[in-house]
């Protein structure tokens, strides 16, 4: 509900935004600024507050301003709106340039409206943000840190997590890793889930956002294969580093309220326009691949008929899909 409410609300400011600042520029002592087409009416200019509109919530997704992670981090998402907004100017701008929109598109429009959304988006999220900062919006909304090994500046990370208004971060428990056990023992607020070799069901049962994993806690082939499995769950992987070290990897340092960490979290469908082509792509290859191969579906659908009469030739599976939501497929028997 919450990332819908921020959608909307997000959507009808920058529309009421863009009217806005069409009235502001034709409608008062402005319109004598500039050259002016003989008539500008609203109706010749709701075209051009639509296409705005669309590219500005399109920037905004694609800035993951929408992501529940996003919402108790005010600083990112200002800095986010701030980058959309310009962003937006230089790219509305080009594009009505190397369309040749009529009637032309005013620049002294264009930056009202880049102004005015900016003004309207940033008031918006801060009261936004001051309302999901309290209980129990924020203790819904905070990222669930599940940490593989423990070591002090696992303890010194916790205390971090704890600071400020709004912390974003809160620690489920740590996981034992292998034999040897933690370099330290957890605190008792942590609780410890268990050893290393149930993984994959214990940060599925405990619903993690991120993975911590203490650097040389696990053999390399493990992390690696730790790695791997966050990746398939959808979950960030962060390792925290016994000391700084020069990776020929994909790996960033990063910096998670002041603790050093090297991760993996931002992968490329993070990104709204990512997103969106590849599912165009799933979509469309789908299509071309039932029609390619519908011959061959049928020649075997028959064999399966003959070998089996009266029973059906095609079944349902049920599938994980994304965030782990069950799905049915259909499959020959």
């Amino acid at each position: 509900k919450l990332v819908a409410l921020s959608f909307l609300g997000d959507t009808a400011l920058v529309i009421l935004a863009l009217m806005l600042a069409y009235l502001v520029r034709f409608e008062t002592s402005m319109q004598n600024f500039g050259v002016m087409d003989a008539v500008i009416d609203f109706r010749s200019y709701f075209g051009h507050v639509l296409l705005g509109s669309l590219l500005f919530v399109f920037l905004l997704a694609n800035f993951r301003m929408h992501d529940p992670r996003n919402f108790l981090a005010i600083r990112r998402t200002i800095r986010g709106i701030v980058k959309a907004s310009l962003i937006w100017l230089t790219a509305f701008l080009t594009l009505a340039l190397v369309l040749k929109i009529e009637p032309a598109i005013s620049r002294i429009y264009c930056v009202l409206a880049c102004g005015l959304a900016m003004t309207a988006l940033l008031s918006w999220r801060w009261l936004f943000y001051c309302v999901v900062r309290r209980e129990p919006f924020a203790a819904a909304l905070r990222q669930k840190a599940l940490f593989v090994g423990w070591n002090e500046e696992c303890e010194r990370a916790v205390r971090r997590f704890k600071d400020g208004r709004s912390h974003q971060i809160s620690v489920i428990g740590a996981v034992r890793p292998g034999d040897d056990g933690f370099e330290t023992e957890p605190p008792a607020e942590v609780p410890q889930l268990g050893g290393y070799n149930g993984f994959r069901q214990t940060l599925r049962s405990s619903g993690a956002d991120i993975v911590m994993v203490v650097d040389g806690c696990v053999p390399r082939d493990e992390m690696l294969a730790l790695a791997e499995t966050c990746g398939r769950e959808f979950v960030d992987f962060k390792l925290i580093p016994n000391c700084f070290q020069i990776l020929v990897s994909n790996l960033q340092l990063e910096s998670l309220h002041g603790m050093p960490v090297l991760g993996i979290g931002k992968m490329p469908l993070h990104h709204a326009f990512n997103n969106a082509l590849k599912r165009f792509v799933d979509i469309v290859g789908a299509v071309f691949g039932l029609v390619l191969f519908a011959p061959v579906m049928a020649v075997f659908g028959v064999l399966v008929w003959l070998e089996s009469p009266g029973a059906s030739v095609i079944y349902r599976q049920r599938r994980i899909g994304l965030n782990g939501r069950p799905f049915e497929i259909l499959k020959i028997r």
